[in-house]
Formats: C-alpha cells, sequence, structure tokens
C-alpha cells in the first residue's frame, strides 16, 4: 500500500540531510508521519482551515521545529483560485464560505532545495498534479 511504502522510504532515509515535500496535504497524515520520522517537512495546502490544523498537530506532538506549514496553492502557471474556508473535500462545499482569492506560485519557489535531498514528494491536488510536476 501507499502508506507502507511511504514509511520504508522515511525509515530508510537520512532525516538529517533529507526532506519531505507534502504538496495538497489537507489535515497533514503524511505531514505528521514525516514529522515523527523526524525529516524536515514543507507541508502546503491552500486551504486556512488545513493549515491550522497542520500546524496544530505538530505543535501539540512536539515536531513544529521541524515542519513548514506553507498555505498556498502549487502550479506552474500563476492562477487565480477561491481557497474556501473548509479542509475536507467532502463536506458540502457548494454551502461553504467560498473564503479568499489567492494565486498560485511554483514549488521551487517555497524553499531551497540546495539544502538537502527530497527523500519524497507526496503529491495530491485533485486532479492538478501534471502542474505541481511543472513547476518544480
Amino acid at each position: 500500500s501507499n502508506i507502507k511504502i511511504f514509511a520504508f522510504l522515511l525509515k530508510n532515509g537520512n532525516h538529517n540531510r533529507e526532506f519531505v515535500v507534502d504538496v495538497g496535504a489537507n489535515t497533514g497524515w503524511y505531514t505528521a508521519l514525516s514529522g515523527f520520522f523526524g525529516y524536515h517537512v514543507y507541508s502546503i495546502d491552500p486551504q486556512p482551515m488545513c493549515s491550522a490544523q497542520r500546524f496544530a498537530m505538530a505543535y501539540h506532538n512536539n515536531y513544529s521545529d521541524h515542519v513548514h506549514v506553507i498555505q498556498n496553492g502549487i502550479s506552474d502557471v500563476p492562477t487565480e483560485f477561491r481557497t474556501g474556508r473548509i479542509c475536507n473535500p467532502k463536506w458540502d462545499v457548494t454551502a461553504a464560505d467560498p473564503g479568499n482569492v489567492s494565486t498560485t506560485v511554483k514549488l521551487d519557489t517555497l524553499f531551497d532545495v540546495r539544502s538537502g535531498d527530497a527523500v519524497l514528494v507526496k503529491i495530491d491536488t485533485e486532479g492538478s498534479e501534471h502542474n505541481v510536476i511543472r513547476s518544480m
């Protein structure tokens, strides 16, 4: 399964030199797993409530010093979008507050890749994965 592969890579990597990028982090399950293994994590999702949940989870589980919660959308082409105010896509988005307008950025503008090697880049962006890959 995906979780077993993810855990295997983290367990056998070098958390002192490598980092994890979690694009489309949502509430941060993969961010949490990476944080528990001691990796620096770039946890990226545009939804404000998701960012708040990921930050609180990292803080309360004592790995906030190496988890970077980034609230933004990622794409190879700057695109405006509405963030909404919900975190779970299964909730009724038609009744949700439309949120703020934001603009996507390229992934490689958010951190210095020369600071180490990405042991893993997880991308789950609801059909926009190709835009994230092209932004690297």
